[in-house]
């Protein structure tokens, strides 16, 4: 939606459970080749009950997963928790 408003988006796929491993090692070996450097990767899980599940923490809402990557440690806890 913000995409066909102008607006510049970071690169995404929308993948099922079957193809979720393979979109993640796909990112993994496209951030090697980034201009700017990249340590981590965030997905969104498309399934309300389930996110809701998850419960929050005090930054995100834990349907974000989020990993990191390149072994750059930012303070954060990867995991979103």
């Amino acid at each position: 939606m913000v995409e066909d408003q102008g607006f510049d988006v970071v690169e995404y796929k929308e993948v099922n459970a079957a193809a979720l491993p393979d979109a993640v090692a796909e990112f993994a070996e496209a951030i090697q080749s980034y201009d700017i450097p990249s340590d981590g990767l965030v997905l969104l899980m498309d399934d309300i009950a389930y996110g809701d599940a998850l419960g929050r923490t005090a930054k995100f809402s834990a349907k974000f997963h989020c990993f990191q990557m390149g072994g750059r440690d930012s303070g954060d806890d990867a995991s979103g928790d």
